[in-house]
Parts: structure tokens; C-alpha cells; sequence
């Protein structure tokens, strides 16, 4: 979903080979009218939400959908 000035990244592969800065860099660059990206990945992706942190993302909203699944919602101003 592409908003004015905002890009929502979702649905990821969660693959350790292509988690890399490159890869996001890639994707965060492909929108040069883009200047936040925002995305998304359950509580318990410990190795997806340390990636994206480490890339500048920050926790914005958290969603329980359920007692196993808690959404969190991470942004970048890029």
C-alpha cells in the first residue's frame, strides 16, 4: 500500500540470506517520492524485529490480534 509521501512494506521473507542492508536499501529506494516506510511482523520474530531496528525503524503501535500473535508496527522517515 503506497499512501502519499508513505510506503507500507509488508510481507517480507523472513530469509536470513536476503536480510541484509542492501536488500532493504533496495527496497526503501525503489519509491523516490517515499519519505516514510512503515512495516510490520509478529511479537515473537525476535530476528525480524532486531533487523529492523538496526536499520533505524522504530515501534510505533503494537496490535494484539489474539493471546499468541501481537502485531508490531515499525517506521522510518528515509
Amino acid at each position: 500500500m503506497i499512501a502519499i509521501g508513505k510506503a507500507e512494506i509488508g510481507d517480507l521473507p523472513a530469509i536470513l540470506d536476503l536480510q541484509h542492508d542492501a536488500y532493504m536499501n533496495a527496497v526503501e529506494n525503489h519509491y523516490s517520492d517515499v519519505n516514510r516506510a512503515e512495516l510490520f511482523t509478529g511479537h515473537k520474530s525476535t530476528k525480524n524485529l532486531a533487523f529492523y531496528e538496526r536499520l533505524g525503524y522504530t515501534k510505533f503501535k503494537e496490535k494484539v490480534m489474539n493471546h499468541n500473535l501481537t502485531v508490531i508496527y515499525l517506521g522510518k522517515d528515509i
